[in-house]
């Protein structure tokens, strides 16, 4: 299953029905449906990584694709994320070794609770600079 950036609207995915991945565009479901029934995930740069991340989902990080550097330099090391550099380095951790989940640790690390203060001070900030 391949979810399409919603920037990829238009985009020609009909290599992948050959392989027998089905590509899906951004009307059927959210993001969250997909990830509630995945068992991991594969990415390079995207918010939906850290929302899987939520959903405790093995993340695999494709680090020679463009800006994945930036998400790298935050989840490297972390319990349950991977770097890997092509499909096979997947498959090998998916297959031959114990693959973990990311824990609450990285969780809190990536979301805080809301805090409505902290709302109303931060949309202040931004009006007040944006004057």
């Amino acid at each position: 299953l391949y979810k399409k950036h919603p920037y990829e609207k238009d985009a020609d995915y009909s290599d992948l029905k050959h392989k027998k991945i089905t590509t899906i565009g951004n009307n059927e479901h959210d993001i969250c449906y997909y990830l509630a029934k995945a068992y991991c995930q594969v990415g390079a740069y995207s918010t939906a990584l850290y929302e899987g991340i939520c959903f405790k989902l093995p993340t695999f990080i494709i680090s020679n694709l463009y800006c994945a550097d930036d998400v790298c330099n935050l989840l490297q090391g972390e319990k349950g994320v991977y770097t890997v550099e092509s499909a096979a380095q997947v498959y090998d951790i998916l297959f031959n070794k114990t693959v973990k989940k990311p824990n609450k640790n990285l969780i809190n690390k990536l979301w805080f609770p809301v805090n409505h203060e902290r709302i109303i001070k931060t949309v202040t900030k931004i009006i007040k600079n944006n004057q």
